[in-house]
C-alpha cells in the first residue's frame, strides 16, 4: 500500500458527528470539504452539537486517476 501525498493531490476533510453519550460513538460522517473551516461551517449550520473535523487519508495500491472536468464523460 502506498500513502498518497496530500500536498500533491490535495487534502479533503470530513465532519464527523458524534452521539451525545459518554461513549461518543460516531453517528455519521459527511465528506468531502476543501478545508477544515468548510467542514466546521457545515456542522454548525446543520445544528450538530458534538462533532469533530478531521482530514481524510486515502491509501491505495496505485495513485488515483486525474479528475475529469464537471459535465465531462472523461472520454475524448
Amino acid at each position: 500500500m502506498v500513502q498518497i501525498d496530500a500536498r500533491v493531490l490535495g487534502l479533503v476533510y470530513a465532519a464527523v458527528r458524534l452521539e451525545s453519550s459518554t461513549e461518543r460513538p460516531v453517528r455519521d460522517v459527511t465528506v468531502a470539504f476543501e478545508s477544515p473551516a468548510a467542514a466546521d461551517l457545515f456542522a454548525v449550520e446543520s445544528g450538530w452539537a458534538d462533532y469533530v473535523v478531521c482530514p481524510l487519508w486515502f491509501f491505495a495500491d496505485q495513485p488515483p486517476a486525474e479528475p475529469t472536468p464537471a459535465g465531462s464523460t472523461g472520454e475524448a
